[in-house]
Parts: structure tokens; C-alpha cells; sequence
């Protein structure tokens, strides 16, 4: 019988030069995220991190006290986030102690072994917060969000888990989860003044990588059901409305979301697009349906990014009874950006904005991009120079269809017939370019013929909420 030759990954380093830059920071980047929890424990990861960040089972006391003095002498901070493809673990720190700070998070690492029973404790609180947090108000909208937008992919059944899978995460699953880590591919990105760092010093204090077996190679290139699969992420059609209902009184959650792949310029024009709709009380989504309308408040959006695929995703707050009038008014500002209804200064103003915040980014979003995995919120690439409406019109067209458009309304009250009567009802109102793309949108409302009610998102269970979930999709810090 042939042995199994373990491979020992190698770490690659990505330096990014940053001249005059006093403080420096090294990302490093493990090939192993949430994609690869086991069918059925789906939160392994995410628990995996929660319990780093407690510094639980990290060896003993002595040693977890050990990791968190060294960070706040060496005035260091750690940021944690977990994405489907990677793990990223970043430190910034002065550049003359940054390598013994990537020394401290090696040393942790390598004595992370948590206790059955800190898994168990912890996989049982996070299973009933979960099922707490679905029921609350418009604590279902994004778990069926994701999967309204990619339906039948892991994408859509959530980061953190659900109520049944959370609590089946045990000890096992999570040693699991660190080893494969451990023997991953990894990146270590260093944005610094290079004139000030050892890079070879921080290449030797990284993490031991693990050995990888034949059988963990397979495994990692395998497409197993649990994994997201690039051919199966925009496999399935975007699903246009879903509604779930919920007794008694009080206010609602609306989202939108667009998907998209991450090929060409998509992440950089739905970060534009983000950024006209409601980066500010004053932009466009905002004041229509705030300050205009008076129909919602607490608008905000986000563009959301891992792998392969990407997502504009618009949040906001509306009385029970303003759904079908909101929603209107949020689709048609949407479809409005794909109809070139951009105005020329207020392109040139968001552009200028993003060409400023991506300068300014800490840890370097190019150097990230250069890594080719877990990216940051903020894409890397600069806008192109001098573009114009008619520019962002033709990339938004594509992108901002009513094919890609989901709309979620968590605490519904209205039917979905209603809803698609006051879209065409809007329709018939408005300019040709939105009144068409308003007019296709109902036309799929009208085809997918069933409502959704949340696929079990958000049960009547009474549970009471214990502990916040982190979905994994932000980062935290510590010092």
C-alpha cells in the first residue's frame, strides 16, 4: 500500500510599497473560508472564529493572557474576517514590531484546541440566538436575501449557519476547520514602507504550516456539496420578490440586492452605483424615500464581495402599510442608474469620493487584490479615468436588469399581487428607459407565481436571544 506524501504549502509573499507610510500592516491570507464547512454543521467556521477571538482554548491561561499583553504592548491590533474562499488575519503595527506581533498570532494559532464542551456551550448559544435573531423584526431580511439571490447555491444558506445547523458544530468539526487552515495556501500581504521592515523576518515569524495529505489536496479541489462551486453560484435565476409574513403590529424590513460575478468592472460599478443610492442623507435612494416621500428611514446599502460573485445589497425601514409605495420608489431609483439618469456633477463628486476613501484605505486594497482572495469591502480597482454617465450607463444597463433584482420585505403585510399591481401601476408613470425595466420586473413577479414564506427563516419559537451572531461577513477587532 503507498503511503500519502504530505505537501507543506508555501507562503507567498505579496509587498506592497507604500512610501512614508509610518505605520505597516501584514494580512495574512489562509485558502480555507466557510465553503469548506461540512454538510450539515454549516457555522464550523464561523464558530472557529468566534472562539479565536476569545482566545478560547488557546492553550492555558497563561499563555491566552500572553498573546493578548504582547498585542497591547507592541500597540498592535488584530482584524479577523472570515470569507467563503479565505480567512484573513490582519495586524497593524509599527513597522519595527510588526514581525513580533505576526510572532504572538503564530504562537496562538499554533495552541488553538478548544475543549468539547467550549464548542458545545458555545454551538448551543449560537443556535438559539439564531433562531432568536430570525424572528425579531427584520432579523430575517438578509438570510433570505442570500437566498433569494442564489438560490440553491451555499451562497445562499448562510454564513453563520441556521437554528438546526449551529448547534451540531462540536469539537471535531472545528479542529477540523483549523487544521485545514493551517495546511492551506496562504498569502501574506505587507503594506508598509518597505525601506522600514524585515520582510524575510515576517515571512519566518508566520504560522507553521501544517502538512497537507493526498486526501486533503482532493478534497480542497473537490466540488462536494457544502462548497461554493463558481459554476453553480448564477446557476439558478434570481428569485424577484419574497415576503414574509409576521403577526402583530410595528414597522417592516426592505432589501433589494443585485448579484453579480466579480469579472471586469462589475464590484466597481455597483460600488459607484452604491454610492449614488445612499452613501449620504443627500443621495439619491435616501432622499426619495426619506426626505421626499417621507415613506422609510434607516437607509443604507453595502457591496458585498467574496469569490467569484458579488452583491449590491439596500436596506431601510418603512411602516407596514408604505411597503408597496417604498418598494416602487426603491426600484425605480435602481432601475433609474441603469436608464442613464445620472447626473454629470454628481458622478464626478462620487468618483472623486471613492478615488479619496480608496487612497486612504488602511492595508491597502491593492495589495489584497493582488493577493486574489478574500477582498476588501472597498474595490481595489480605480475608476477609469473621466467616466461619464454614458459610461456608467452602459456597465449599469448589464448589471442592474430586472433579471439580477431581488427584493425581500420581512414583516409583510401585502400580497405579492399587490405589490406588482403598484410597480406597473409606477410603470405607467414614469420615464421609458425605469417605466420598461419596472415593467419586466413585474412581468417575473407575475412568472414566479408562488410566495415565498422564508423557507423556515424565523420560526414562532419562543427563544430568547442569548448572544449577538457575527454572519462572519464583517471584521472585529481587538487589541
Amino acid at each position: 500500500m503507498r503511503a500519502s506524501r504530505a505537501r507543506t504549502p508555501r507562503t507567498r509573499l505579496v509587498p506592497v510599497h507604500l512610501p512614508g507610510r509610518l505605520t505597516a500592516s501584514a494580512s495574512l491570507l489562509l485558502r480555507h473560508g466557510a465553503g469548506a464547512d461540512p454538510p450539515g454543521r454549516e457555522g464550523t467556521g464561523s464558530t472557529w472564529a468566534v472562539l479565536l477571538r476569545r482566545d478560547s482554548g488557546a492553550g492555558e491561561r497563561g499563555a491566552r493572557e500572553c498573546f493578548e499583553t504582547g498585542l497591547e504592548e507592541l500597540g498592535t491590533t488584530l482584524t479577523l474576517g472570515l470569507g467563503w474562499q479565505a480567512v484573513r488575519l490582519t495586524l497593524d503595527s509599527t513597522p519595527d514590531c510588526l514581525a513580533d506581533a505576526l510572532a504572538l498570532l503564530a504562537r496562538a494559532l499554533g495552541a488553538f484546541c478548544p475543549t468539547p464542551q467550549e464548542v458545545r456551550t458555545l454551538a448551543q448559544r449560537r443556535g438559539r440566538a439564531l433562531a432568536a435573531a430570525r424572528r425579531a423584526p427584520g432579523g430575517s431580511a438578509g438570510p433570505l436575501l442570500d437566498a433569494a439571490l442564489f438560490p440553491g447555491s451555499r451562497y445562499g444558506r448562510g454564513m453563520a449557519g441556521d437554528a438546526d445547523s449551529a448547534p451540531r458544530v462540536d469539537a471535531d468539526a472545528v479542529r477540523a476547520f483549523h487544521r485545514g487552515l493551517l495546511s492551506a495556501p496562504r498569502d501574506l500581504v505587507v503594506a508598509a514602507d518597505l525601506a522600514r521592515v524585515d520582510l524575510r523576518a515576517l515571512v519566518r515569524a508566520c504560522p507553521s504550516p501544517a502538512p497537507e495529505t493526498a486526501a486533503e489536496t482532493l478534497h480542497r479541489g473537490s466540488s462536494e456539496p457544502g462548497q461554493p462551486s463558481p459554476a453553480d453560484d448564477l446557476a439558478a435565476s434570481v428569485r424577484p420578490l419574497t415576503l414574509r409574513r409576521r403577526t402583530g403590529g410595528g414597522g417592516c424590513v426592505v432589501m433589494l440586492g443585485v448579484r453579480a460575478t466579480t469579472r471586469d468592472d462589475a464590484p466597481l460599478f455597483l460600488e459607484i452605483a452604491r454610492r449614488l443610492l445612499v452613501a449620504t442623507a443627500s443621495s439619491r435612494l435616501s432622499r426619495a424615500l426619506r426626505d421626499t416621500s417621507a415613506l422609510a428611514y434607516s437607509v443604507h446599502g453595502e457591496l458585498w464581495r467574496d469569490g467569484g460573485v458579488c452583491s449590491l445589497r439596500l436596506r431601510f425601514e418603512v411602516a407596514r402599510a408604505l411597503v408597496p409605495p417604498a418598494t416602487v420608489t426603491a426600484l425605480g431609483e435602481l432601475f433609474g442608474l441603469a436608464a442613464g439618469e445620472v447626473d454629470a456633477d454628481d458622478l464626478r463628486s462620487t468618483v472623486e469620493a471613492y478615488q479619496r476613501d480608496s487612497a486612504a484605505t488602511t492595508g491597502s486594497p491593492a495589495a489584497v487584490a493582488a493577493a486574489g482572495t478574500a477582498p476588501s469591502a472597498v474595490p481595489a480597482e480605480p475608476p477609469p479615468t473621466g467616466l461619464t454617465p454614458a459610461g456608467f450607463r452602459t456597465g449599469a444597463a448589464e448589471l442592474l436588469g430586472p433579471e439580477r433584482v431581488a427584493v425581500v420585505v420581512d414583516g409583510a403585510l401585502h400580497a405579492p399581487e399587490e405589490i406588482r399591481r403598484a410597480v406597473v401601476a409606477a410603470a405607467r408613470r414614469g420615464p421609458p428607459g425605469r417605466a420598461d425595466a419596472l415593467l419586466a420586473y413585474a412581468r417575473r413577479v407575475a412568472a414566479s407565481g408562488t410566495e415565498s414564506s422564508g423557507d423556515g427563516i424565523g420560526d414562532d419559537r419562543d427563544v430568547q436571544q442569548e448572544e449577538e451572531i457575527d454572519a462572519g461577513r464583517t471584521t472585529s477587532s481587538r487589541n
